[in-house]
């Protein structure tokens, strides 16, 4: 508990792989867009990742692939954010008309193949209360801020959690210690936040990343931000796709700020989740709407894969 500011964990749910690959199979399978070719084998785990770049439907045993694929540079955290993008597809699939009459036989594999100590009726109330979440907003997911070790405090790689913005998480989405001013205004602390000050928006370190088919959309992106008086403001490697709404990923929990940087730019939306830049406070992934923003007569381009 303490990375998690002494907060109570009174319910928990713990799911094997091999529950994942059998739900994601009864569902017929998960939409995700993989980045790039992954390959790679572990003889002495008898795991064997190979799947091909592009947009595609995964099954059970890829879409673990894709989950433990950690052969990059952000070794376990790139791995996490892979689990985020895969726990979006999931739900979203859960919500189609052709899987929700299999919801009854979801719940008994996830009875018999997880660790909890949620009864059978908590597991059906929380099945209900996801499948009627309707707008992004209300689905948030979240990694605890925090930075790589370095080679002289560890031997191992790990990540050390960022206490204070750790601290600050925990207020907002659990109400730790709850603002003063939250009390006041008879509020629930859960998910509010303050408005960010001018000063604290300017020293926002913000990730630009080219979600478009115009080379120059993070670079503009970029001007417009510093113009606005955003200092601290950089370009992040190309997203592996193509966007059509640009997105202000809420990557350290922030949500007052990303909202205030979607206010500045006047368009987009912000997605509760950590797989922007995780050197950033946010990440602004420019989609096409960026490019009809700043150039009216600009015209959409096939989208043609993987960049």
């Amino acid at each position: 508990m303490y990375n998690f500011d002494n907060v109570q964990i009174d319910r928990y749910v713990r799911v094997s792989t091999a529950a994942f690959k059998e739900i994601v199979d009864l569902v017929g399978g998960v939409e995700v867009l993989v980045p790039k070719d992954m390959q790679y084998e572990d003889k002495t785990q008898g795991l064997v990742i190979d799947l091909k770049a592009g947009l595609q439907t995964l099954n059970g045993d890829e879409a673990e692939q894709f989950a433990r694929y950690r052969q990059d540079a952000y070794g376990d955290i790139g791995r996490v954010q892979r689990q985020q993008i895969l726990l979006k597809a999931l739900r979203q699939r859960m919500t189609s008309p052709t899987v929700l009459p299999k919801l009854p036989q979801i719940i008994r594999v996830l009875q018999s193949r997880i660790d909890t100590n949620l009864s059978l009726e908590e597991l059906l109330a929380l099945a209900g209360f996801g499948l009627n979440l309707e707008s992004k907003e209300d689905l948030q997911m979240v990694m605890l801020p925090g930075r790589f070790s370095s080679p002289e405090e560890y031997q191992a790689s790990y990540w050390i959690a960022d206490q204070s913005a750790s601290r600050d998480l925990m207020q907002t989405y659990f109400g730790v210690q709850p603002n003063a001013l939250v009390a006041d205004a008879g509020r629930d602390s859960v998910n509010y936040y303050e408005p960010p000050s001018e000063r604290s928006l300017r020293g926002l370190r913000i990730a630009i990343q080219n979600a478009t088919d115009d080379q120059y959309a993070s670079y503009s992106m970029a001007e417009d931000l510093r113009n606005k008086g955003f200092n601290n403001v950089y370009i992040s490697p190309d997203w592996s796709g193509v966007e059509p709404t640009t997105s202000v990923v809420a990557q350290r929990g922030d949500l007052g700020s990303a909202q205030a940087v979607k206010a500045a730019i006047e368009l987009g939306e912000v997605i509760f989740e950590s797989t922007g830049d995780i050197e950033s406070d946010l990440t602004i992934r420019v989609g096409e709407d960026w490019l009809m923003q700043v150039d009216p007569t600009w015209e959409r381009l096939p989208y043609d894969g993987p960049r």
